[in-house]
């Protein structure tokens, strides 16, 4: 009998984290549980569910609740924290004051936020389906608290930029009508109102680019001259501090480049293998490939790890939403602003590769508008080089192979940015062709319009600051 029980309990801590969460998440008592204070103004908040083990230790899960449209757009979990470490992670919450509530409060909140984006057609965001086992069932043994979704009725979209704005609306519009949701994008003009676009009466609606990339030979075992470095990017974004970077800074830079070059393209072939399995491993690599990108911007060499930054960009849309998700302007825009600024015509090139995943083209195309902005020198060359590009899809759009109705338009929201009205022929050119998304900035008509109104504070909130990147990743 001592010798079953010495088994079992040899078996019990050998679970993985995201298996101890399933199976034991919902049988441990609730230690606390907290709401952000201001969710109800905001719209957008966090909300922290602990549970204690009969050793002490706490397991927590955090989900990001918007309850205004999306429901839960992210969450994670840390399992075994002792009371100091887990006091850390709620102190990481800094000007973002959570209060203690009672258990109801943070599940109503939960699946009354589920549910109203459900009515949008948006799913809770794919961690759910672990953090999930942290919530008690959803059932009417939980006492239901009326809480008010939306803001005044309607589904309220609040998007950081216009990719996640563009993201979310092509599932909404299969839902809801114009007049049930509005929508707000802090880099678009304050008169942009997408309940006045206007469709033009030809206007097709097109699929992505079909996504048929092969990749290249990926390396199959990890050679690195810096462990240090690996056990550094191995931890989730939220948890690098400045004391890692630091260390990250005594390596040499070309062998420190060179690391991030052998980690990504080695990891990256783990995830076109595995990713479908989503395990406690799969979670660590993904980290391992966001944290790189990021170290990237400041520590990349601009020929070699550009190219690498190129072939993360060539991956497919399972791999954006694992590594990326909703953090594209800390994860993919720094970084290829920073090691692309000299070499622009790399990021055509990369444009005019055929079948990758619409929304990687789309952040070369609004890194090229982040360049033209906030590099005046640069202005000119970025304008060009998106005008070639703007014949070659004018002429190619029709096939669906190197762009699509979506990249078209965010290739004219770039002119639009950079108020290049002697583009407008050109572009009026490519909306004849009646395949232009016009969700995103409307018909032509709507075009001449916003080209005349300047965007304020554009790319104001992107950061460069490798530690401030990942300050602001622990929001996620």
């Amino acid at each position: 009998m001592a010798k079953k029980k010495k088994e079992k309990k040899k078996q019990q801590q050998t679970l993985s984290p995201e298996n101890l969460i399933k199976s034991k998440g919902r049988s441990l008592p609730i230690y606390e549980c907290r709401i952000s204070e201001d969710i109800s103004e905001c719209g957008l908040g966090h909300a922290v569910v602990a549970r204690q083990h009969k050793g002490g230790a706490i397991s927590v899960a955090n989900y990001l609740i918007d309850i205004y449209c999306c429901g839960v757009k992210s969450s994670f979990y840390e399992v075994r924290l002792d009371t100091f470490e887990y006091n850390e992670l709620i102190s990481t919450y800094e000007t973002k004051k959570i209060f203690k509530v009672p258990y109801e409060v943070v599940h109503n909140w939960i699946y009354g936020a589920i549910a109203w984006a459900n009515e949008a057609g948006i799913s809770p965001h794919k961690s759910f389906s672990v953090t999930q086992y942290m919530l008690e069932e959803d059932t009417e043994d939980i006492p239901l608290i009326e809480y008010e979704f939306g803001c005044n009725g309607k589904h309220r979209l609040c998007c950081s930029s216009k990719i996640e704005a563009n993201k979310y609306l092509k599932m909404m519009q299969k839902k809801l009508t114009e007049d049930e949701y509005d929508i707000e994008v802090p880099d678009m003009s304050d008169d942009y109102d997408d309940s006045s676009f206007s469709f033009s009466p030809n206007f097709v609606t097109i699929p992505n680019v079909k996504y048929d990339y092969k990749g290249i030979e990926y390396p199959e075992t990890l050679d690195i001259e810096n462990p240090e470095l690996l056990e550094i990017i191995s931890k989730e974004g939220r948890e690098i501090t400045k004391e890692d970077l630091k260390k990250i800074d005594e390596i040499p830079y070309n062998s420190l480049s060179n690391d991030l070059h052998n980690i990504l393209l080695y990891d990256i072939g783990i995830l076109r293998k595995n990713l479908e399995n989503e395990d406690e491993k799969m979670y660590k690599i993904g980290w391992q490939v966001s944290n790189a990108l990021i170290l990237m911007g400041k520590y990349g060499n601009p020929q070699t790890n550009l190219l690498d930054l190129y072939e993360a960009m060539r991956q497919d849309e399972d791999f954006f939403d694992f590594v990326i998700g909703d953090c594209p302007d800390i994860i993919i825009e720094p970084t290829l602003t920073l090691l692309a600024k000299d070499n622009l015509i790399s990021i055509k090139n990369y444009l005019l590769e055929p079948n990758l995943w619409t929304y990687f083209k789309i952040e070369a195309i609004i890194t090229l508008g982040i360049v033209g902005t906030i590099y005046a020198s640069k202005r000119d060359e970025v304008l060009s080089i998106a005008g070639e590009i703007l014949d070659i899809y004018t002429e190619a759009i029709e096939e669906n192979i190197i762009c699509d109705g979506t990249i078209a338009a965010f290739l004219v929201s770039l002119f639009i940015d950079l108020q290049a009205k002697e583009f407008l022929p050109k572009i009026k050119k490519l909306y004849e062709t009646n395949l232009v998304d016009e969700t995103l900035d409307g018909n032509y008509s709507e075009v001449e319009t916003l080209m005349n109104k300047k965007s304020n504070a554009l790319y104001d909130n992107l950061k460069f600051d490798t530690y401030e990147r990942f300050k602001e990743f622990r929001k996620f």
